[in-house]
């Protein structure tokens, strides 16, 4: 079984530098309708439980064609960031994360 393409691309964009990537994975996963994009790491109080923070959601939109990016808030539901017209778009607008809410 291959890999989704567009996880491959998710988890090369968010390449965890290798001096943490003992501690630290940057992972993504197929939902409904996309992608969600989220940082698995060792739990603070235990280094043998691993646990995985949220950091956005793409969705896409056939009609008009479009990729939906999501923020989760801290309350744990999912909030509008922006749209645009390309994958590759969408992960620059969230590496970029001009407004903090990605990776705070």
């Amino acid at each position: 079984m291959t890999m989704d393409k567009f996880i491959e691309k998710i988890e090369k964009k968010f390449k965890v530098p290798d001096r943490a990537a003992d501690k630290v994975h940057m992972k993504a996963e197929k939902v409904h309708g996309g992608y969600l994009i989220y940082e698995s790491r060792l739990k603070w109080d235990d280094e043998k439980e691993w646990i995985k923070i949220e950091a956005a959601k793409i969705i896409f939109r056939k009609n008009p064609e479009k990729f939906l990016i999501y923020w989760k808030r801290a309350s744990g539901k999912w909030e509008f960031y922006a749209g645009c017209r390309s994958f590759a778009s969408a992960l620059n607008i969230i590496d970029k994360d001009s407004h903090g809410c990605f990776w705070g």
